[in-house]
């Protein structure tokens, strides 16, 4: 990092002790436009430091051969190139009809599999039997033996399609636990309201919402609890 970027996240901790920490008053999330005039310590000093998510344009992406070879030119999931390239992986798949634990059960299905559902599903007017499945957290590329940062941050980039987020700075969270200490499944849900199981549900502050369009990158910090809709 060069010397201001340096001398900002010093001054930063040496007066992190001392300040209020999870709050974000204005709601407001940056978007990123131009990318010649983006650098690595304006994100370094601006966001990443002060633990601020932000928004970077479909300009950081136009770039990607993701984007070019697996849509149309009508901006939808281009079906045929990611079976040829694709088809015989096994990927994993979650029934989000279904609720497991606080989560939603999976299963390995082969890729090409989920695509004759996925054809189905649309075209059955987005319904299907077998529920709404997800086709989630598939590595394209294992990776070797590690261990991943404690709380750490997160990177959303849309292919095609269009995401909404709903983000609660680090803190705003334990408002939203029930009276067991349990977190919700769906911060929507009509029963966070009932204060005999929400009791501090009334205190937090409203999420912060992004709509992600194609090509958008989101940057969520440490710490900051979100819920996400596929639109």
């Amino acid at each position: 990092m060069d010397r201001a970027t340096f001398a900002c996240s010093t001054a930063f901790f040496h007066d992190y002790s001392s300040s209020a920490q999870g709050t974000f008053s204005t709601g407001h999330v940056d978007f990123i436009d131009k990318i010649e005039s983006f650098t690595y310590s304006d994100f370094f000093r601006d966001y990443l430091i002060p633990n601020q998510p932000c928004v970077f344009s479909e300009k950081f992406t136009d770039g990607w051969g993701s984007r070019r070879n697996w849509v149309t030119w009508g901006g939808k999931p281009d079906f045929d190139h990611l079976l040829q390239e694709f088809g015989e992986a096994i990927v994993p798949v979650a029934n989000c009809d279904v609720k497991e634990y606080n989560s939603n059960p999976k299963e390995q299905l082969p890729f090409k599999e989920y695509i004759s559902y996925w054809k189905e599903y649309i075209k059955n007017g987005y319904r299907s039997s077998r529920g709404c499945l997800y086709l989630k957290d598939w590595h394209l590329s294992r990776t070797p033996f590690h261990a991943d940062v404690f709380r750490s941050y997160s990177w959303s980039a849309n292919i095609c399609g269009r995401k909404k987020w709903l983000l609660y700075p680090p803190g705003q969270e334990d408002y939203l636990k029930d009276c067991h200490g349990n977190l919700p499944f769906d911060v929507t849900a009509p029963g966070l309201q009932d204060r005999s199981v929400y009791p501090r549900y009334n205190q937090s502050q409203p999420p912060v919402e992004i709509v992600q369009e194609a090509g958008e990158i989101v940057f969520i910090p440490s710490g900051w609890h979100h819920q996400v809709y596929n639109l």
